[in-house]
């Protein structure tokens, strides 16, 4: 009997055990009104397993290299970097630049900064840009990130047109900041709490393989990584005339976040709060639902006043509770959350102020920022609270609003061919600045393009940096002392610098272009003089003959006047003697003093430009933008009659003209100052004369309005073809414009 009732219980309990089985990890559970899953009467079984199954997950991930730089072979997905920061005074910063992978890598940026009055600057729109390698950091649309330290310090650069959020104002705004860490590195998902991932798993239904599947969207080829730090630097607006608006110093402290993910388009929802305290504690809380998986991700961690990070272990934060939609904010929320020894409690009051700042196209997500006034267990502080919502877009019809710069000098190892002693213009490796100098590099890449650009670059070729060293050679008293000029720039005393400089000039002005250089330059004049011929049919040539030194005229550096031009030369022998004239300028006190403020080598490469020298009617230099902060939005161009080295020298005073550019390239002439003009430089003879101008002339513009707004749209498409503001000199004939990169 006593067996029988045995047999009786051990079976019911088989079958109570199976049925227990079957309802915990098989039975489907019912559709919810909302998207989000709900853990019913199996979630505590089902999260015991679940905290076994991530532990077993974690320990077999493989290690991350960290690295503060974008990812280089990126096949798809995305790639980002976000700095988000804040400060009691109400200053706010929230920068993000995002990277998408591909055959043709595309980018976006993100930029929002609050000043402590209240203003707020946003992007005008969400541009779409070419993606385009920038060394040792992230550059795009007007934002650069330099990495100073890996995990330490970046430099952030800001130049560009910001929308003034309140009053429809587009605003010319610069920063000059730097971010500095002040706490180790969280990973994830290599830090994230086990408890935390554990609830998110057994929130939804156990199917074989669905845990894995879950844990493998959030840690396959994705991942991210953060620190808490402070921002600090000057931010800078500007008028519409360019006068100085405001002028303010930022200290902001917050999070620098270094994420990526080898998918798109997988997003439902992202909440994303950073807050700090005055004691020193800092907040950094991330929830993510995906689409059509386990709902709700939590991680995060806490910055502790002894700089100590621990990661958050446990929250009452249920998303569908929080923000669902960009229309249900609330004006206060409570958030508690655990680490393994502290517990912290949230009280956030939300600004009311809605800035829909980023259209995060690679992500599919609007995402809107909020300042938030916050709590942390009594403590006041603030913070910034990004919220993402899921747009319908397709990421396949992105298009690229914003081009990748098409204008680049060339590496000098991408040149295979042997280098001679001159190179025209039209030739790949006149490109290298390595072999021609800035000047000569920037007209070779002009004249690639300029037939669908609406200018003409006079005909020319290169006495290339190989030549200088020739003659060098051929004259061993210029080569020792060039040796002086570098012993004095050591132990440098004014007057013994300046007299070594001197002593340069003097031995390259006495000496004499000879042997194979001499009859390799003749050829090239030979050559050029056909070609000016077929196109001009000018029996009476003239030629212009520039200086063009390695290191002049980059973006970071620019040496415009101070090296010879040589103007009017009509002679093979005047051309030579012009070429040993703009080679000595190099080595003058004036050039070689500049080199030496600017960290630059002596002994620099030195190049020579020949090209055809054009008859204008007007001519001056264009700065694609302003030199005043370098502004965007206004193009100033400088004009006088006749040859523009009367601009370029600072002979006269030319007409000023300044042209409007607004976030679609509309141009407006927006002044036109008069200046003296009081003479002009003509061609004449072997060289160059200076002729009076008429009262008449004197007294009314050098260029039109139509030719002016015609300058300013080749300005715009050099400007987007460089990437970056240049200055040019230009030419107006009786037919069309020329133009030169000085």
């Amino acid at each position: 009997m006593v067996m029988e009732l045995y047999n009786v219980f051990f079976q019911a309990g088989l079958v109570m055990s199976a049925f227990v089985v079957y309802l915990i990890f098989f039975k489907k559970s019912p559709a919810n009104k909302d998207c989000y899953k709900h853990g019913g009467w199996s979630y505590p079984l089902k999260y015991i397993a679940a905290r076994v199954a991530v532990k077993t997950w974690i320990f077999n991930l493989p290690t991350t290299q960290l690295s503060d730089l974008p990812r280089a072979h990126l096949n798809q997905g995305w790639d980002t970097l976000v700095i988000r920061a804040t400060s009691p005074d109400g200053s706010t910063l929230v920068l993000d630049v995002r990277k998408l992978g591909g055959e043709k890598p595309l980018a976006q940026i993100e930029v929002y900064i609050k000043l402590s009055d209240g203003t707020t600057y946003t992007l005008p729109h969400s541009a779409v840009h070419s993606w385009e390698d920038y060394p040792g950091g992230w550059s795009c649309g007007g934002l650069k990130v330099q990495v100073v330290e890996q995990r330490d310090r970046y430099r952030l650069l800001f130049n560009g047109l910001l929308y003034r959020v309140g009053d429809n104002c587009i605003q010319h705004v610069t920063f000059n900041l730097l971010w500095a860490s002040a706490s180790r590195v969280t990973q994830f998902p290599t830090d994230w709490s086990d408890q935390l991932a554990a609830e998110a798993l057994a929130l939804g239904p156990w199917q074989p393989g669905c845990w894995r599947q879950a844990l493998e969207r959030c840690g396959k080829d994705a991942g991210s990584w953060a620190q808490f730090g402070a921002v600090q630097g000057r931010v800078q607006t500007y008028t519409e005339d360019g006068k100085l608006d405001r002028s303010e110093y930022i200290r902001v402290r917050g999070t620098r976040e270094r994420a990526w993910s080898g998918r798109n388009n997988e997003l439902r929802r992202s909440v994303t709060l950073v807050a700090v305290t005055p004691d020193g504690t800092g907040v950094h809380l991330q929830g993510i639902v995906h689409k059509n998986s386990i709902r709700q991700f939590l991680h995060g961690s806490i910055r502790m006043p002894d700089y100590n990070v621990r990661s958050i272990v446990s929250s009452d934060l249920v998303m569908s509770e929080f923000c669902e939609t960009a229309k249900e904010i609330p004006n206060t929320y409570t958030i508690n959350i655990n680490t393994n020894k502290n517990s912290f409690k949230l009280l956030l009051r939300i600004s009311k102020e809605r800035c829909n700042v980023f259209e995060a196209k690679f992500q599919n997500q609007d995402n809107f920022v909020r300042t938030v006034n916050i709590e942390i267990n009594g403590e006041h502080g603030t913070g910034v609270l990004e919220l993402g919502y899921q747009n319908n877009d397709d990421i396949e019809s992105l298009t690229i609003t914003k081009k990748s710069a098409e204008l680049k000098w060339r590496n000098k190892e991408s040149i295979t061919k042997d280098i001679g002693y001159c190179l025209a213009l039209e030739d790949p490796a006149a490109s290298c600045v390595d072999f021609v100098g800035g000047k000569g590099a920037s007209l070779a890449l002009l004249s690639s393009v300029q037939g669908k650009e609406g200018y003409h670059v006079p005909p020319g070729f290169c006495v290339t940096v190989k030549a200088l060293q020739k003659h060098c050679q051929k004259n061993l008293q210029i080569s020792e002392a060039i040796d002086a000029i570098k012993l004095a720039g050591v132990n440098y005393e004014q007057t013994q610098f300046k007299e070594k400089c001197t002593k340069t000039v003097d031995l390259f002005l006495e000496s004499k272009i000879s042997g194979s250089l001499k009859e390799d330059i003749e050829i090239h004049l030979k050559q050029l003089r056909s070609k000016v011929k077929k196109i001009n049919e000018i029996e009476e040539l003239r030629f212009a003959v520039r200086s063009s030194a390695v290191g002049e005229d980059s973006e970071a550096l620019s040496a415009a006047g101070q090296n010879d031009t040589v103007l009017g030369c009509q002679s093979d022998e005047d051309i030579l003697k012009a070429v040993v004239k703009c080679w000595a300028s190099m080595f003058s006190f004036t050039s070689a003093y500049y080199r030496r403020q600017n960290g630059q080598v002596c002994e620099c490469g030195g190049a020579v430009v020949v090209q055809a020298l054009v008859e204008p009617r007007a001519a001056g230099v264009m700065f694609t933008r302003h030199p005043d902060a370098g502004d965007p939005s206004r193009i100033l161009i400088t004009a006088n009659y006749g040859l523009g080295e009367s601009v370029v020298s600072g002979s006269v005073e030319p007409d000023t003209m300044i042209v409007k550019r607004d976030i679609h390239n509309e141009l407006s002439v927006m002044e036109i100052k008069l200046g003296s003009k009081s003479s002009r430089i003509v061609a004449s003879g072997t060289g160059v004369d200076e002729e009076s101008v008429s009262e008449v002339e004197r007294n009314t513009a050098c260029l039109l309005d139509d030719e002016i707004l015609k300058l300013a749209r080749i300005g715009v498409q050099q400007d987007e073809l460089w990437g970056a503001g240049r200055d040019i000199e230009w030419a107006l004939t009786k037919m069309e414009f020329s133009a030169m990169l000085r």
